[in-house]
């Protein structure tokens, strides 16, 4: 399994059915943010990196969404926006929003979740 997720590879059967074999990374639904109090599906390989739990991204979208409702920002800048699991939640709270990422992989996601 560290190979999987270390190379952001799938399992696939090979051609005789038999055996399972490394293959090219899918996105697959693995995370989840809140849009307008809805939850949201996340797309992202598997060894993309994202918060460590969903209980853990519920508390940090709740004590963001509490700070944003008091400084109503009208622009906000996501320095390594990742897959989008901020991004879009923040995205309730502002006008405005720039984000930046380095990782291709995270790029691939963020494009699909959008």
């Amino acid at each position: 399994m560290v190979e999987i997720g270390q190379r952001l590879k799938s399992l696939v059967l090979g051609s005789t059915g038999a055996r399972a074999k490394l293959g090219p990374p899918v996105l697959h639904r693995w995370f989840e943010t809140r849009v307008n109090h809805q939850m949201v599906p996340l797309s992202s390989y598997v060894g993309s990196f994202t918060q460590p739990s969903l209980i853990t991204q519920s508390w940090i979208l709740s004590h963001l969404e509490s700070w944003l409702q008091e400084i109503q920002p009208r622009k906000v800048f996501e320095f390594g926006c990742g897959i989008g699991n901020w991004s879009l939640f923040l995205l309730n709270f502002a006008n405005h929003l720039d984000v930046t990422e380095s990782d291709r992989n995270s790029l691939t996601a963020l494009k699909q979740n959008l």
